[in-house]
């Protein structure tokens, strides 16, 4: 996404099933090639307003020290360029074959690279 490219606003009403002991409950919306998972419980008949801003997804350029990097479960080489959406991803770095760091990054709403110097962060 390119800076300056709109973001759109979200304001979606939930509603409580019909049951009391309703399960948690993992939902994505879709809006103009943009989305926004939330995760939420609600009891039976409570009702609740989630506001969220979409953003469209960001192009990350992978520039890290290391052999691989895996962003989501899915593995990276440098020089990559990935399509994200902006927010905390789970990201490993590997050497050797093993994992030298596990944890998460959080990415902006606009392109960045991916760099593991001076910390792992998108730059």
């Amino acid at each position: 996404m390119k800076s300056g490219a709109a973001a759109a606003a979200l304001a979606l009403t939930l509603f409580g099933g019909q049951s009391a002991s309703a399960e948690p409950r993992t939902d994505t919306l879709v809006s103009g090639g943009k989305s926004v998972t939330a995760e939420f419980e609600l009891d039976a008949g409570e009702r609740e307003v989630i506001k969220r801003t979409l953003h469209a997804r960001i192009e990350v350029t992978i520039d890290v020290t290391v052999e691989v990097v895996s962003i989501d479960g899915t593995r990276h080489a440098r020089g990559d360029t990935v399509s994200l959406s902006p927010g905390r991803h789970r990201v490993a770095l590997y050497e050797k074959g093993a994992v030298v760091y596990e944890g998460y990054v959080q990415f902006p709403t606009t392109e960045c690279t991916l760099r593991d110097n001076p910390e792992l962060g998108c730059y």
